[in-house]
């Protein structure tokens, strides 16, 4: 056995039904592999779950500090299990090629790799959206995504494995970044491809995006070289600018509070977000209540972003301000 196909799941019962059809279709010998599939508590992906002929284990995840919904931790419970000397991360949204596992292989025969990144595929929509344009940046190297990785078993395990401070947030960025801190190299084999569809619109995301700051300046406290050489940014160009010209605005309004005054800063808050949301939107298909809500989470999360981003660096004792 070669590898162990490792499947943190929550509540996602077709998608978990069509990643596990696309293992079904592997051109690697089912007796080279095994599938360690870690579900939330009573999670409705497992009702009615078909026989398969490769070798599937349900693991527990009870003891999940974040009740079912840490990826981390599942990842670590199925690593802890494994049977393999090699750990093949996949997300349950994602369909993997026939070849995925069989194209690993030549690298997991050499003692000087010990990861390997794999090419993760973002099929084009219809029509474009905004959640595609943001989903593209999985396909580039580099990004260590977990929806597609490798590990060699006992490197992963030497090097602590996910760390639970990161549940579901900057986990994959930060297992990568520590094996590349101890030397141990990664490849990327372009030709280990898993595809990852575009989900529906889900705005909400940018709220918990801006909440999740708080752990940036943890990521830097362990890999402060890594962290500056990637030119890591937890606030944008636009972010800076709108609380910039905000900050002024709300000072200029406190020198000489009036409704005229108010009126303008609100109306400048406003002109701000819309003119961001439609930069982002430009040229993509989107519903109206979806861009009403985008306006409304712009004009809120750059400060959220920046509040949480200091939190953390006082937390940390750490100094990132960008």
């Amino acid at each position: 056995m070669i590898f162990s196909v490792i499947v943190p799941t929550h509540h996602r019962p077709q998608k978990l039904r069509e990643l596990l059809n696309s293992i079904s279709r592997q051109s690697l010998s089912f007796d080279q592999f095994e599938v360690l599939l870690v579900p939330s508590p009573k999670d409705s992906g497992l009702i009615d779950l078909p026989k398969y002929p490769f070798s599937l284990q349900i693991l527990s995840a009870d003891d999940d500090p974040y009740k079912g919904t840490s990826a981390s931790y599942k990842r670590n419970r199925g690593a802890q299990l494994a049977r393999a000397p090699w750990l093949a991360f996949i997300d349950d949204d994602c369909v993997a090629n026939a070849d995925w596992l069989s194209n690993a292989i030549k690298h997991t025969q050499t003692n000087q790799c010990h990861g390997i990144e794999g090419l993760t595929q973002i099929p084009q929509p219809a029509k474009i959206t905004y959640t595609f344009k943001g989903l593209k940046r999985l396909s580039q190297a580099g990004g260590y995504q977990t929806c597609n990785m490798f590990y060699n078993k006992a490197t992963f395990l030497k090097c602590g494995g996910f760390d639970l401070h990161f549940p579901f947030y900057l986990e994959d960025t930060d297992i990568a970044w520590t094996l590349i801190d101890n030397n141990y190299a990664i490849v990327f084999e372009e030709k280990c491809v898993v595809e990852h569809p575009v989900p529906t619109a889900d705005v909400d995301r940018l709220l918990f995006n801006a909440l999740r700051a708080r752990l940036i300046p943890y990521l830097y406290k362990k890999h402060p070289v890594l962290f500056v050489k990637n030119k890591w940014k937890a606030l944008q160009r636009f972010q800076w600018l709108f609380l910039f010209i905000h900050s002024v605005a709300i000072f200029w309004f406190l020198t000489s509070p009036t409704v005229t005054r108010l009126i303008s800063l609100l109306a400048t808050l406003f002109t701000l977000s819309f003119v961001y949301t439609a930069k982002q939107l430009w040229g993509c298909s989107f519903e109206w209540r979806e861009a009403i809500k985008m306006l409304q989470y712009y004009t809120v999360t750059p400060w959220i972003t920046f509040f949480q981003l200091w939190r953390g660096n006082i937390e940390q004792k750490t100094f990132i301000w960008r």
